[in-house]
């Protein structure tokens, strides 16, 4: 399993070689390395990327990832995959396939909201400076705004 393993990250290297810039050859790297990760306890294995492994890999994301590094790596993945079609070691059907960007407006509208995040934000909000509200508190903020309104009407 190990050496099967070496071997795709192998491929991965070369891939990775063909990007740039330092920082997001690492990033793709892990994202590269994640998908494999995903795959493993798959047999028989090195074994060809497919459609499911790819659907596992944005489900598997979804559970442990805030939507920016989700979508971060479903790109990096992509980009692998659409190299890997190049390269001729994957057939052009699976392009058909690649996972699409997780909304992150869609995930913040059906988010809970949980009692540790509302007491928090009260503190935030309650700040005298009150800092700009940005990326998931934002979200956060609106649905608490909203909440306390609908609550506060008769």
């Amino acid at each position: 399993m190990r050496q099967a393993n070496d071997m795709l990250l192998a491929v991965a290297e070369d891939w990775v070689q063909t990007i740039p810039n330092a920082r997001t050859r690492r990033s793709y790297r892990r994202a590269a390395e994640v998908l494999f990760e995903s795959m493993a306890p798959l047999e028989p294995f090195p074994r060809p990327i497919t459609s499911a492994d790819l659907q596992t890999f944005k489900a598997l994301l979804v559970e442990d990832y805030k939507p920016a590094t989700v979508n971060q790596r479903l790109v990096a993945v992509s980009s692998f995959v659409r190299w890997l079609v190049s390269e001729g070691r994957l057939p052009d059907a699976i392009l058909d396939d690649l996972p699409k960007r997780v909304s992150l407006k869609h995930q913040m509208s059906h988010a809970e909201t949980t009692p540790k995040q509302a007491i928090r934000l009260c503190h935030v909000l309650r700040s005298p400076s009150r800092p700009q509200l940005c990326g998931h508190w934002a979200g956060l903020g609106n649905r608490l705004h909203l909440s306390l309104i609908h609550i506060s009407e008769p």
